[in-house]
């Protein structure tokens, strides 16, 4: 595509360094990827890497740390689009314990809408005695992460539409249901974050993501 890049000017803007994003790697015919958590087929993926400095609850250990996004990702049609992150750390306490699932779906809506739904799941390997630390601290700075994402996404469909958009997120209209059962921390572990409403005449998805061809 001609368009130009999304994700690492986002990265930079948000002060990680050493940032590598590799090109889309497109599965063979009838082999396609299958997501690290989900299980769901991809016909892309890609590794993103970085690092950043550290300002978390759990300050133990190196001032900053490493991070790989494993990204999946799958255009439906016309009319759908999921990317799948899965996020590992190092150089964060207990970081071997768990790992940071992301997906974001983007839906058609009529003829000029699209509706953006953002969920986590913080996915424990391990239950660690912090594990309820670990859970707040990541959902309330994965929710900053994601809603600063999601402006800098709207953003660059505004230049794209050459419309204004009209929808103003923040943290105190993103909703967040809360699944967890705080008193057994080897239970289901959900959290959705919802971006909710609408963004009126975005753009027309480009078909790019579709055609990858067989190797």
């Amino acid at each position: 595509t001609d368009a130009p890049p999304l994700y690492y000017p986002w990265l930079v803007a948000s002060g990680k360094e050493d940032i590598e994003v590799q090109d889309w790697t497109c599965a063979r015919e009838n082999d396609e990827f299958i997501g690290s958590w989900d299980g769901e087929k991809y016909p892309q993926k890609r590794t993103v890497t970085f690092k950043f400095n550290r300002t978390g609850p759990l300050l133990g250990g190196p001032p900053v740390a490493n991070v790989e996004h494993t990204q999946y990702c799958r255009v439906e049609g016309n009319n759908k689009c999921v990317l799948a992150t899965t996020v590992r750390m190092q150089g964060i306490p207990f970081a071997d314990t768990f790992t940071v699932e992301i997906r974001w779906v983007a839906r058609r809506v009529g003829l000029a809408n699209i509706q953006i739904e953002v969920g986590l799941f913080v996915n424990f390997s391990k239950t660690p005695f912090v594990a309820g630390q670990i859970r707040g601290g990541t959902t309330t700075e994965t929710t900053k992460t994601q809603l600063d994402l999601f402006s800098h996404v709207k953003g660059a469909c505004t230049k794209f539409s050459g419309e204004d958009l009209d929808e103003d997120l923040d943290e105190e209209n993103a909703s967040v249901a809360d699944l967890y059962d705080d008193d057994n921390t080897n239970g289901p572990e959900t959290c959705l974050v919802c971006f909710g409403g609408f963004l009126s005449k975005l753009f027309k998805p480009k078909p790019h993501l579709d055609e990858c061809s067989t190797p």
